[in-house]
């Protein structure tokens, strides 16, 4: 056969990844990936989603048109068989110059002629050209198998995504709706207090605005829970309207561990390197089908079977006949057109070659961010829980000192809160195998799991700037009654805080008590 055949083109293959320790490498990990989470409930979506994904679906019907256009392009390999009887009658002119005499015919005639040929066609591939076409039809057929691999795991991934995601909103929808509470006791604290006269009106309207912006971050969290289980729906094939998740909070998850493999592995058991190389295949043998363009071609013709002019002798033996007709096709002159499809052929060969060796480097890549997060979240992880356990401590230390008249009472307000964003889980990228998340690049992952979602820069941006808001309010507030004078309000600020009433008293206390309890 003419044309080249198929190497594996040559990428620089690395022995070993930087951010995995040694002695770490594992097995390959299974297909049902997602049975290492352990979470029936992800189990059920998982599989409902392979059931009824219309993506998937899709994907499904182009393997089996790519096999079938791979059986087209084989049958080219055998003979074109065609039985093709018919019947005429012909009806000759009486003056018309007979062709054996020469002379005028006496009269016209009647001619019935019977035929039934078996007709046979067949291209001799002396070059390779139909066996080309079905190497190339074949490794199509491949790609298509392949991309149903990428699909199918890209829809499982997002499955488990999307649902860990709405966990994660589910846990940070119980948080805000605490702070929201506890916000609103907050505020009717300070309503009493303002009425006493132990607060000014800022405070109240600091409080207020507090409240408000808490509110409408929780309608905003509910908002992308409720647009991340449609689009869950949308995975599941079901209609968005008649499908509900039940509220699931994540709280406190470990993820499951997964070693990374050798990197030789990984190009192994990733669908999409796997499609990548099978085009690559296919482009290849393009170049034999193009090449073989240059040589003749020989074909084969032949005819059998039986002609008469009455059917009642047309399966005599002296009614058979036969023909063959042997042929042979030389390009002598084309304008060029041979050589500029061999040379576009050559062109799109190389372009599947520099995809391929691109999406082996994009692998290789992915399971090194999918390395590096797993350490550097691990590590933040444990940071976050000595931040959930500070905090703690922060609450029980603002409880004391309250009692003790030492500090106010917003002091606890802003410690219940640092208490609870520190409880929000992390948002945090877990290592999930390796996998690719889609069959585009950037989505092409080797990781495949879920995130589990969180408030860690509400956390960072409350533990940043308590320290100021609390010292602003201090600063905003008188300590006793309101005064018509700054200067008054100036000198009453510089003596120590006047007692609170009894009554006010009885009210703060409850309110520490409940809220304590509920924080706590």
């Amino acid at each position: 056969m003419v044309g080249p055949n198929y190497v594996r083109p040559a990428v620089e293959q690395p022995t070993g990844f930087k951010s995995q320790p040694s002695g770490e490498a594992g097995p390959p990990i299974a297909s049902d990936w997602w049975r290492l989470y352990a979470d029936p409930v992800l189990e059920r979506l998982v599989v409902n989603a392979q059931a009824s994904n219309q993506t998937l679906r899709q994907a499904v019907a182009r393997v089996d048109e790519a096999r079938a256009l791979a059986r087209v392009a084989g049958s080219f390999l055998y003979p074109t068989v065609s039985l093709d009887p018919s019947y005429s009658r012909t009806r000759f002119s009486g003056n018309r110059v007979s062709t054996i005499t020469g002379q005028q015919v006496a009269r016209g005639v009647d001619v019935s002629n019977w035929i039934i040929p078996l007709d046979l066609s067949y291209e001799i591939d002396v070059w390779g050209r139909v066996r080309r076409s079905l190497e190339a039809a074949r490794a199509t057929a491949e790609a298509t198998a392949d991309d149903v691999g990428v699909v199918r795991l890209t829809v499982e991934t997002d499955v488990a995504q999307f649902y860990y995601t709405i966990r994660a909103l589910d846990a940070q929808i119980q948080i805000l709706k605490d702070t929201v509470t506890a916000y609103e006791e907050q505020v009717r604290l300070l309503s009493v207090q303002l009425r006493t006269g132990l607060v000014s009106g800022i405070v109240v309207s600091q409080a207020q605005a507090q409240l408000k912006a808490t509110q409408a971050q929780l309608s905003n969290t509910e908002r992308a829970r409720a647009d991340t289980e449609h689009a869950l729906a949308i995975l599941l094939g079901r209609p968005a309207p008649s499908f509900a998740l039940a509220s699931s909070p994540l709280h406190e998850v470990s993820p499951p561990v997964v070693p990374a493999g050798l990197p030789a592995q990984l190009l192994t058991r990733r669908p999409d390197v796997a499609e990548a190389e099978k085009i690559v295949v296919a482009a290849s043998a393009q170049i034999g089908v193009a090449t073989a363009e240059f040589y003749p071609r020989f074909m084969l013709t032949a005819s059998a079977g039986f002609n008469s002019a009455n059917a009642g002798t047309l399966f005599n033996w002296q009614s058979r006949v036969a023909e063959l007709l042997p042929s042979i096709s030389i390009p002598i002159f084309q304008g060029g057109r041979l050589r500029a499809n061999l040379a576009a052929t050559k062109a799109r060969y190389r372009q599947t070659v520099a995809a391929y060796v691109d999406q082996v480097l994009v692998a290789y890549g992915d399971v090194e961010d999918a390395l590096t997060d797993l350490h550097s979240f691990g590590d933040q992880v444990a940071s976050l829980r000595d931040a959930v356990a500070e905090s703690r401590n922060y609450l029980r230390l603002a409880q004391v000192q309250y009692r003790q008249g030492l500090v106010d009472y917003l002091l606890v307000i802003d410690a219940g809160a640092v208490r609870s964003v520190s409880r929000c889980p992390t948002r945090t990228r877990w290592f999930r195998g390796a996998a690719p998340a889609s069959r585009h690049s950037v989505r092409k992952r080797l990781t495949a799991g879920a995130a589990s979602g969180g408030q860690l820069a509400l956390a960072r941006r409350l533990a940043h700037g308590l320290t100021e808001r609390r010292r602003g309010r201090r600063a905003a507030r008188p300590l006793g009654r309101l005064h018509r004078h700054p200067e008054q309000a100036a000198g009453r600020a510089r003596r120590s805080p006047p007692r609170p009433t009894a009554r006010a008293t009885r009210r703060i206390t409850a309110f520490a008590q409940s809220f304590s309890a509920r924080v706590g």
